[in-house]
């Protein structure tokens, strides 16, 4: 796709790439879709009756922690993508800003050619994500 190899790895086939990064991804992000169902729909009668409506606000704020938790890994996982597909493409220009935060990643988390888990490297992701422009 667009000139970069398969599952970004020069041996597709005997290498996985980042294939098992994209299954991750949608599965979060299809997680995100669950969570995303108003907890307004799931009220309870309590009470003996007496009471029709139960609040969920609390259902709605945990719900909503963890779509942010699950968008930061996403996140962090196209962050990892976007910096392996550009190994690929060496001679791609881009800003100086982004070239130096490229840099600055791939200083922490560097370039594997063979089969690794990628998973080991999401919350070095996050975390250094979150240090752009602080």
């Amino acid at each position: 796709m667009r000139g970069l190899p398969d599952f970004l790895t020069s041996e597709a086939g005997l290498n996985s790439g980042y294939m098992i990064v994209q299954y991750a991804a949608a599965a979060a992000v299809s997680l995100n879709k669950q969570y995303c169902s108003p907890s307004s729909i799931d009220s309870i009668i309590s009470s003996k009756g007496q009471e029709d409506h139960v609040s969920m606000a609390a259902n709605a704020g945990i719900k909503c922690n963890k779509i942010a938790q699950q968008t930061e890994m996403v996140l962090a996982m196209e962050w990892l993508t976007a910096t392996r597909a550009m190994h690929f493409r060496p001679n791609y220009k881009v800003g100086m800003q982004l070239h130096k935060l490229m840099n600055d990643f791939q200083a922490l988390v560097p370039f594997k050619a063979e089969d690794h888990i990628p998973s080991l490297y999401y919350q070095k992701t996050i975390d250094f994500l979150k240090t752009i422009n602080n």
